[in-house]
């Protein structure tokens, strides 16, 4: 790995901005990409340059006793070229929309769901002689088009990076409903995520 995940992750929780980064090259191996934290969790995603492609990678962190703990993650591989770095379009293109990448109400030339969703059941440190206790810690990825400014997920607001690439957090497996907000901070739709959970 080219990185500390954990620090770089806590760098990011604390800027909740990532630097903006055009692209990888030997000496830039990686790069800040989203970030979310609701309340004592969050989550963080990187995109790092291996041999001969790329590895977008999502991680799952908790805060407890004012320390973040690296909880879990994954990732997966993209080719050098694929532009995940690049300034996001004014409207999504007709050959980047799925089928089951669209949000039920939201023009999926403004917003779609992403490339990755997880989440991570979180024992808080605990030995409990109750297996099911815990709480999930549940993220998905958006990608946003250049008209949207942020997403309003309960009471925070999570602005969208240059390349559109947005990582929302939530606890529990029931996805939150969000707001899409355009560049001036108006409402543009509401919605639910449409993924299913661990």
């Amino acid at each position: 790995m080219s990185y500390d995940a954990l620090a770089e992750s806590i760098i990011l929780i604390r800027t909740r901005q990532p630097p903006r980064v055009l692209h990888l090259s030997r000496r830039r191996r990686f790069a800040a990409m989203a970030v979310d934290v609701a309340g004592d969790a969050a989550t963080t995603m990187f995109l790092r340059r291996s041999a001969g492609c790329d590895i977008q990678e999502s991680w799952v962190l908790a805060s407890r006793h004012d320390e973040w703990r690296l909880l879990g993650g994954g990732g997966g591989t993209v080719d050098h070229n694929a532009g995940l770095l690049a300034d996001r379009p004014e409207t999504i293109r007709d050959d980047m929309i799925r089928p089951w990448s669209t949000l039920p109400g939201v023009d999926p030339r403004l917003v779609t769901v992403g490339s990755g969703a997880g989440g991570v059941h979180y024992m808080r440190g605990g030995r409990d002689l109750f297996p099911r206790s815990g709480r999930w810690i549940s993220y998905a990825t958006l990608f946003a088009s250049a008209q949207v400014g942020a997403i309003q997920v309960a009471d925070r607001t999570v602005a969208v990076p240059w390349h559109g690439h947005t990582q929302i957090a939530w606890i529990g497996r029931r996805p939150p409903r969000i707001g899409i907000l355009g560049r001036a901070g108006q409402l543009l739709a509401t919605t639910r995520i449409p993924i299913a959970q661990p």
